[in-house]
């Protein structure tokens, strides 16, 4: 994706952010903040069990970045799963799903991370 920049009043150039615009998708600023999101759907959690599943990102982090995530059950019992993270690296980490529901249910998980791209 190219970058582009515009031409301000006071004559100066800055650049536009750089994004992809879907389900999952980054926003890179030209300060350097990176921030991505996405889900990954269809992880099946066992009955009382884990589940894990790998996440790539569509742009590396340069440094330490914070990601966040979120289980969404395709039950209305949200209480009996979580979803935790591990695995962290520049290009990737790993989301691991809890449960502890007497049933195997199939998860997505949502995600966000912010970090730096430079």
């Amino acid at each position: 994706m190219a970058t582009k920049s515009i031409r301000l009043s006071d004559g100066t150039d800055t650049l536009l952010p750089e994004s992809a615009e879907s389900a999952s998708g980054y926003q890179k600023s030209a300060d350097g903040t990176l921030i991505q999101w996405g889900f990954q759907s269809g992880i099946v959690t066992p009955a009382s069990g884990t589940a894990s599943a790998i996440v790539n990102f569509p742009v590396q982090f340069n440094i330490n970045y914070n990601v966040s995530v979120v289980a969404v059950p395709e039950t209305t019992l949200a209480q009996y799963f979580r979803a935790t993270v591990s695995g962290i690296s520049s290009t990737a980490f790993a989301i691991n799903t809890h449960s502890t529901y007497t049933s195997s249910a199939s998860l997505t998980v949502r995600w966000i991370a912010i970090g730096r791209w430079k």
